[in-house]
């Protein structure tokens, strides 16, 4: 029995670096901790920081390039202070099905001055799409609940393989849920 998200073709490169059992992954050190309670509206951002904004996705757009089938992924968000940031990711043709306009969204990444747009940008944030409060009622508290993590673990196995530390995080979640408050039931990731 696999955690979900984690099939045989998945456990398998999780099987070469060393992770069997989910044990495996709580001894599995985190490379670095990124601090992501730095939460701040788009007019506060300054150029060279690390920050998490909640913003909404404004527009968004597939560039082509000559060279190769290399598509670059824009999208423009803006929240209530009315500050625009851009969000930029290579290879991310895949995001127009992903992000849509009118979506919530927190993102985490270095924010850059753009000199070709004139705005703040992310280049490659980290994204994560918020649900949204159907009536209203809490809305802002659950979404900064839900991005508000002091410490994440960054771990060390981000490859081309199809691990990163995000897929990690979320087999220790999902092993967690599934075995209530532990992560020390045995059995495979």
């Amino acid at each position: 029995m696999y955690v979900k998200g984690v099939g045989p073709a998945r456990a398998a490169m999780l099987e070469a670096k060393g992770l069997k059992v989910v044990e495996d992954l709580l001894v599995y050190a985190p490379f670095r901790y990124e601090d992501r309670s730095n939460v701040k509206s788009l007019r506060d951002l300054a150029p060279g920081e690390m920050a998490t904004v909640l913003a909404e996705v404004r527009s968004t757009k597939v560039s082509g390039f000559r060279r190769r089938n290399l598509g670059l992924f824009e999208a423009t968000f803006t929240d209530a202070s009315r500050g625009v940031l851009a969000g930029k990711w290579f290879h991310g043709a895949y995001l127009a099905d992903v992000l849509i306009p009118g979506q919530k969204i927190a993102l985490f990444g270095k924010v850059e001055f753009d000199t070709y747009s004139g705005h703040l940008a992310m280049m490659h944030p980290e994204y994560e799409i918020l649900a949204d409060d159907e009536d209203g009622d809490g809305e802002e508290e659950q979404l900064l609940a839900t991005v508000q993590v002091a410490q994440l673990p960054v771990d060390r196995c981000r490859d081309r393989r199809g691990t990163s530390p995000a897929m990690t995080r979320a087999v220790r979640q999902r092993k967690s849920a599934r075995s209530g408050s532990s992560l020390d039931a045995p059995g495979p990731v």
